[in-house]
């Protein structure tokens, strides 16, 4: 008995180990980013001077164009959008998908969306919906439509609400993502448990074994995408996760591989982008998110830079110098 529980032991830490070296060589492979320099998209709100874009979703669909869910600005409160591309680094502002009239008074206000396409063909964008700048009580909300465009259906309720959740009480949920592995759903997010007076920021997770319309699982996990950021499935099974954080007095972003989606993560001690500071970033980057040509192969990094007094635009990476 005592040999077969040290045998157990000894493979366990084997297979620990193995897993760790797979995550730090994954890390490596992609610790090398170029920015693009200029805004792959710029949305202009009418009749002020001022430009809204962000957070940041790319995808490819069945015909291989190129779409991209974002927040931006639908009559002065700001809701998910659609842009349309065929090379990656040139995007036309689109539609507005999920309004301000759409989800009622306290989810109003909509960011950080996620686009999947479920089994049975139905289109899913995962966002979060606030009241107010004030409070930002953000909780994860789903709308389902037949076809891209939509017209969307949003969910009258929220699939990770706020409250007593993953152990904590939390008072603001940011950046939901998903992944598919082992055929389920991993979600991750950033939990705050406030937001004027924010002391504590944990990354939880939780899984959906009904293709995305209910979560369960609820939890804290080791995946690092606090402050904001998402992970991505790499074509071979592993998980990026970037997120932004400090870096020698400025801001950055950060990049980590691990095998599961839940971590844990090796993540790189120096980071992939750093704030230059010019004018597409001088106060802020953010919302960073990996994703991969299910063609090439090739990855992109797509994330947020804003001026404050200007406005907020999405930027571009690619791999190598």
């Amino acid at each position: 008995m005592i040999r077969g529980v040290v045998a157990t032991i000894l493979i366990t830490c084997a297979t620990t180990q193995v897993q760790a070296d797979d995550a730090r060589a994954c890390a490596r492979t992609f610790k090398d980013w170029t920015p693009d320099g200029q805004p792959v998209l710029r949305d202009r709100v009418p009749e002020e001077n001022y430009e809204v874009a962000s957070d940041s979703h790319v995808f490819r669909i069945p015909d291989g164009r190129l779409r991209m869910v974002y927040a931006g600005d639908s009559g002065g409160t700001i809701s998910i959008k659609l842009a349309r591309s065929n090379d990656w680094t040139t995007w036309r502002d689109g539609p507005v998908l999920i309004g301000p009239d759409q989800g009622g008074r306290k989810a109003r206000k909509k960011e950080t969306p996620f686009y999947r396409r479920a089994e049975n063909g139905e289109h899913q964008i995962f966002f979060i919906g606030y009241a107010n700048e004030t409070t930002y009580r953000s909780q994860v909300f789903l709308a389902v439509a037949d076809k891209l465009n939509g017209p969307y259906r949003m969910k009258s309720k929220p699939v990770i609400p706020i409250g007593q959740i993953g152990g904590e009480s939390v008072g603001t949920i940011t950046s939901p993502g998903i992944v598919e592995h082992d055929g389920k759903l991993f979600m991750t997010f950033v939990a705050w448990d406030d937001y004027r007076n924010v002391s504590q920021i944990w990354p939880m997770g939780a899984v959906s074994d009904d293709d995305g319309r209910t979560w369960k699982n609820i939890r804290k996990v080791k995946a690092p995408v606090a402050m904001e950021g998402q992970i991505t499935r790499t074509p071979d099974g592993r998980f990026l996760s970037v997120r932004n954080g400090e870096f020698q007095e400025t801001e950055a972003i950060f990049l980590g591989c691990a095998t599961h989606p839940f971590g844990p993560y090796h993540e790189l001690t120096a980071p992939v982008i750093t704030k230059s500071g010019g004018r597409w970033d001088r106060d802020e980057i953010t919302a960073p998110q990996i994703t991969f040509d299910p063609v090439s192969g090739a990855a992109h990094l797509f994330y947020t830079g804003a001026q404050s007094q200007k406005g907020w635009w999405i930027l571009h990476a690619r791999r190598g110098d």
